[in-house]
C-alpha cells in the first residue's frame, strides 16, 4: 500500500506588515487598532494578481475573530468579541468527533493542551474551544475508543476519527 502524505499548508506565509504592504499596492489604506498589529499571527495562503480584493481578505482572516469595512479605499480591520490585547482573537474551533463508519461520537473529550480547558461533544458529536492560536493541539478520548493528540486548525470545521480501542 502507498500513502501519500500531506506537506503541509501551499501557498506563501504573509506577515501582517506584508499584507498592508500587498494592500497598498493595490491602493488601500488599512486602518487597525495599535495592538492589533503585534498580536496577528502569520498566515499561509495562495495569491496571485487575479485574487480579488474580498477572496484575499477572507482567506487573510479565515479563523480570526476580525471584521472589515471597506470604504472607498481604505479597510478597517475591528477585532470582534472579547479582544483585550489579543485575547480572544481567534475563532473558536469547532468540529466533529467520528468512529471509523462515520458515525458521531456523543460524550467524547476534546480538551485544549495548551490550557487543559475542554469540551465534551454533543449527541452529533460536536465539540467547541476557545483557542488562542490558528493551530491546536487536543486530546480525544471516549470509553470504548482509543485516545488520540491531533492538531486541529480553527480556519476550518475540524473531523477527528477515532478508532476502536481493542478489546482485552
Amino acid at each position: 500500500n502507498c500513502f501519500s502524505q500531506s506537506a503541509g499548508p501551499r501557498g506563501r506565509t504573509y506577515s501582517f506588515k506584508e499584507m498592508e504592504q500587498l494592500l497598498k499596492a493595490r491602493h488601500y489604506n488599512l486602518l487597525y487598532p495599535s495592538w492589533l498589529e503585534k498580536v496577528f499571527p502569520e498566515v499561509t495562503m495562495e495569491l496571485d494578481s487575479t485574487t480579488s480584493l474580498n477572496d484575499l481578505l477572507h482567506e487573510w482572516l479565515l479563523g480570526l475573530a476580525v471584521k472589515t469595512n471597506i470604504q472607498g479605499n481604505s479597510i478597517v480591520l475591528f477585532p470582534t468579541g472579547d479582544n483585550q490585547g489579543g485575547r480572544g482573537l481567534y475563532n473558536r474551533l469547532e468540529g466533529v468527533v467520528v468512529n471509523t463508519q462515520m458515525e458521531a461520537i456523543a460524550r467524547a473529550t476534546v480538551t485544549n493542551n495548551l490550557t487543559s480547558k475542554g469540551d465534551i461533544t454533543n449527541s452529533n458529536g460536536i465539540f467547541r474551544l476557545r483557542v488562542a492560536g490558528l493551530n491546536t493541539p487536543v486530546a480525544v478520548s471516549c470509553v470504548g475508543y482509543k485516545a488520540d493528540t491531533v492538531v486541529l486548525n480553527n480556519r476550518a470545521f475540524q473531523m477527528i476519527v477515532l478508532l476502536e480501542a481493542e478489546a482485552h
